[in-house]
């Protein structure tokens, strides 16, 4: 019913309706919301989604009027009862290869403007209090991620149907949004806690206590490592993992301690040759995530050699395009002993293989040799030159 009458509006009305909406914010403004925020995207009228655009530009947001638009219940994201043809293209501007087309019949209910709120997240940068959106996108993101996860297992050993892939590629989509503005909010955050120069301490014993307290609230992480660790882990396509990879490369820079738990994971996901990355910027995201957790774990000082055990394995498995890349990523993040404890891994792997095994880890030497000439000269065996996830791939 909505719908429909926001699709009879003219441009004109439509703006005359966000004036009026604007004054009488406090009573009206989930419903309001909620038309604005449908208009702008799904709408099939141009001036009608450019009109709710430009009075979603004016509109004064806060994290309080849009975490209610957020919410998803178990039953949003769920097909439509009925067909239909028209279909939307969706992409997210900053993945190159992020773009899906979505049926209608994916986006009804709640999750048609949870959404529309997402998309609108993308370009609305100055919402008021945006770090409290930072619980309800984590629950949101996980919530689609369920829904993935469900949609994949219903289908799975069936024929998928055209229905079920219009889902699953809307709940994808929505995940994708969700995790690309946490991402931008954890960036912003850790430019804000990024050290200053210190004040002049606080002249009483008592002033000192609250304001070292309050220096730690300031500085207090809202987001949740484990789960964008899980979406990555379990996310629905390349798209989704790669802006997932990134969100753990900045929790885990700004958060070692929290990145500790959860290194072995990340390198798993990483070495994993059943997981897509599509080009060549995923896979430099995929060496950025290794990098950060790499720092972390030297920096709470845990035992170099698991780590680099652990990644020399992962590697192991995964496509040989990935492996140089990969450990020339984690050489740049370690002490100078790191480059040659993992040439002497590669070169024990390679010499304890014997017979047909031998053929299976001959890239292990000529991943070494390559380490090793990327050796900036004079500089002595730990460092690659400023090289690390950017290295040349391997072709072997």
């Amino acid at each position: 019913m909505t719908k429909s009458i926001v699709r009879l509006m003219s441009a004109i009305q439509l703006t005359t309706l966000c004036a009026i909406q604007l004054t009488t914010l406090c009573a009206i403004h989930c419903l309001a919301l909620q038309l604005l925020m449908a208009a702008s995207s799904q709408d099939v009228d141009d001036q009608c989604r450019a009109a709710a655009q430009a009075s979603l530009a004016a509109i004064p947001l806060s994290a309080e009027l849009l975490i209610p638009l957020l919410e998803l219940t178990p039953q949003d994201g769920q097909a439509s009862p009925g067909p239909s043809k028209r279909k939307r293209r969706l992409s997210d501007p900053k993945s190159p290869k992020g773009s899906q087309s979505v049926s209608e019949a994916a986006v009804s209910g709640g999750f048609s403007t949870c959404l529309a709120t997402l998309e609108v997240l993308q370009w609305r940068d100055d919402v008021a209090g945006s770090l409290l959106l930072v619980p309800c996108l984590e629950t949101t993101a996980q919530t689609l991620l369920e829904k993935c996860i469900a949609v994949q297992t219903q289908e799975e050993g069936d024929d998928t149907s055209p229905e079920a892939i219009g889902v699953q590629a809307a709940q994808a989509y929505g995940m994708q949004l969700a995790l690309a503005r946490l991402l931008a909010l954890a960036q912003q955050h850790s430019r804000a806690a990024a050290p200053v120069a210190p004040s002049p301490a606080p002249k009483s014993a008592k002033k000192s206590a609250a304001h070292k307290k309050a220096a730690h609230v300031a500085h207090a992480s809202p987001f949740d490592l484990a789960i964008a660790v899980r979406c990555t882990q379990l996310a629905p396509d390349a798209s989704v993992r790669s802006v997932a990879l990134q969100l753990v490369s900045t929790l885990a820079a700004a958060q070692p301690e929290a990145a500790l738990a959860h290194v072995l994971d990340i390198v798993a996901v990483v070495g994993d040759s059943s997981v897509e990355l599509i080009d060549a910027h995923s896979n430099a995201v995929a060496a950025q995530a290794l990098v950060a957790v790499a720092s972390a774990w030297t920096q709470g000082g845990s035992p170099l050699d698991d780590l680099v055990n652990a990644v020399t394995s992962a590697v192991a498995g995964a496509p040989p395009t990935r492996r140089l890349p990969l450990l020339s990523a984690l050489a740049s993040a370690l002490p100078e002993a790191g480059l040659c404890m993992i040439v002497l891994l590669l070169l024990e792997r390679r010499l304890a293989a014997q017979g047909d095994a031998a053929e299976g880890v001959a890239w292990a030497l000529d991943v070494a040799s390559s380490l090793l000439q990327q050796v900036s000269v004079g500089e002595g065996c730990g460092h690659l030159g400023g090289r690390g996830p950017d290295a040349e791939e391997e072709t072997h």
